[in-house]
């Protein structure tokens, strides 16, 4: 019987070295299924030995050592082994950061993440040097790791302030926008409410226009076709139908009276239809009623001088 069935953490091992050996093809080592090693640089030079020599300045081998109970239970044993480049100091504080990322990664593999993690300390720190443990290049190197650690702090706190001025105004266009794209859904009471503004606006507009009357000084007879205007206005918005209410017959108007319309227009019927007993006939004057004084000609403009005009020869 395979080993891997009976404890899930070998399986998850097998699967995590074949991943590895994806990800770093030519500085994976595997010495046996619980001893792994990795070659770590800040520049990858693929397999070009002196072309790595000349972009990375520092460099360092991870040992991994896996315990049965790896990585349900416990993290695995890890050890940073110097290759280019790099102090005692800088050695101690990497295995250190190695093995802090191990146990925030607990009950997980964790083997990338460390890698990742020391990764970018080397790429931080490729430069020429770093091997050099006189007291005078030691306290050079603490003030700059000083400096950088400043420097990441300051950015990290002014990109804290720039999201604390910035959350209410993006939680405020989240807000609009959220209403806009949903929409103000429509209940009795925002109906009515609706319908109260409306008609307040409607009144506020007719006694503008009486008001505007007023001022222009109407007669009698003006004002009141503008009153009868206001009042047929308002008519066709109370009494207009909906269009349910047109074709569904509820409103007054059923199918056969629109097709017996529609018939009588064919015919001609519709013309007949169209006069009106409302039609105040004296508004109109016949020809007889004018007089011709009323009609002013300037015949002077329409006669032509003779004088004024060119001889042309045809």
């Amino acid at each position: 019987m395979d080993a891997s069935c009976d404890n899930p953490n070998l399986e998850e091992q097998e699967m995590e070295s074949e991943a590895l050996q994806a990800i770093y093809p030519d500085t994976f080592n595997m010495i046996s299924s619980t001893e792994w090693s990795l070659d770590l640089f800040p520049i990858d030079a693929a397999e070009d030995d002196a072309e790595s020599d000349n972009v990375n300045h520092v460099s360092i081998k991870l040992c991994i050592s896996l315990p049965p109970t790896y990585p349900d239970a416990t993290v695995p044993e890890l050890s940073v082994e110097p290759m280019k480049g790099l102090a005692k100091d800088d050695i101690k504080m990497l295995t250190e950061m190695a093995t802090n990322e191990a146990e925030s990664n607990l009950g997980m593999p964790c083997v990338f993440a460390v890698c990742e993690i020391l990764r970018e300390w080397l790429v931080d720190h490729n430069v020429k040097g770093q091997d050099d443990e006189s007291m005078y290049a030691v306290m050079m190197r603490k003030q700059k790791e000083e400096k950088r650690a400043q420097e990441l702090s300051d950015r990290q706190f002014e990109s804290q302030v720039t999201t604390n001025d910035m959350s209410t105004a993006e939680l405020e266009e989240i807000a609009v926008r959220k209403r806009r794209a949903e929409g103000t859904p429509v209940t009795d009471e925002s109906f009515y409410a609706w319908k109260e503004k409306l008609d307040a606006e409607m009144a506020e507009k007719r006694r503008e226009e009486e008001d505007a009357a007023k001022r222009a000084g109407l007669s009698g007879r003006q004002k009141k076709g503008l009153a009868q205007k206001i009042s047929a206005d308002d008519a066709v918005i109370d009494e207009r139908m909906t269009g349910f209410q047109i074709f569904s017959g509820k409103g007054g108007v059923s199918a056969e009276a629109i097709e017996a319309a529609a018939a009588d227009a064919e015919e001609g019927g519709i013309g007949d239809t169209m006069i009106s007993d409302d039609v105040d006939e004296d508004l109109f004057m016949s020809d007889d009623d004018l007089d011709d004084d009323d009609l002013d000609f300037d015949d002077d403009d329409d006669e032509l001088d003779n004088s004024d005009v060119d001889e042309v020869d045809i």
